[in-house]
């Protein structure tokens, strides 16, 4: 969760940066390194889960891969390297 972690970290600076109050300008250019900082913290968090619920993630670029093991009712099990 520390990658998470860090890309959501990353994520409310630049917003913060990008926009006012908080809220993503979306004129700003800047907005778009804050969105694709969230979809990053997404994406390891969902490794994170699916490691430790099923021991396995996603490895291609097919972000429905993901969401597929997401929704898998597997077993808890540590993950295979």
């Amino acid at each position: 969760m520390r990658k998470a972690d860090q890309f959501a970290d990353a994520y409310y600076l630049v917003r913060d940066y990008a926009g006012t109050d908080g809220e993503l300008d979306v004129a700003n250019a800047d907005a778009d390194a804050a969105v694709t900082l969230a979809v990053h913290a997404g994406i390891a968090a969902s490794d994170v889960i699916c490691c430790a619920r099923l021991g396995e993630h996603a490895q291609g670029k097919n972000h429905g891969e993901a969401t597929g093991l997401l929704r898998t009712n597997g077993t808890w099990r540590p993950c295979s390297p």
